[in-house]
């Protein structure tokens, strides 16, 4: 559970580095880390927040939370079904087969 608090206060956004992870790559989801990063992070007020809750729940901050997050969803195994929220099909996984350079805003950084 502090795992994933810790990475949830470091990128609030950690679904999308599932998804932009290139089919499951860890160098993939730490590429895109910075352009999601930008995106959350340009409100001053959530860098605040983010240190209030730190400090309330005694968290440190994680030291390596990408791969962390890449090693739990790698580990998952096939004992796990996902399913889709839209219309309860099966998904393929939590890795998204997205990279950078498939959202064009970021192409032009």
């Amino acid at each position: 559970m502090t795992a994933f608090l810790q990475l949830a206060l470091a990128h609030p956004n950690w679904f999308d580095l599932l998804k932009f992870s290139g089919g499951g790559q860890l160098g993939e989801m730490e590429r895109v880390a910075p352009y999601l990063d930008e995106a959350v992070f340009i409100d001053t007020d959530i860098h605040e927040s983010r240190d209030i809750v730190a400090r309330a729940l005694h968290l440190a901050s994680a030291q390596s939370p990408i791969p962390a997050l890449y090693q739990a969803v790698a580990n998952l195994g096939s004992g796990v079904t996902v399913l889709s929220l839209d219309d309860g099909s099966k998904c393929d996984g939590l890795f998204g087969s997205f990279v950078v350079e498939n959202n064009p805003m970021w192409c032009n950084v």
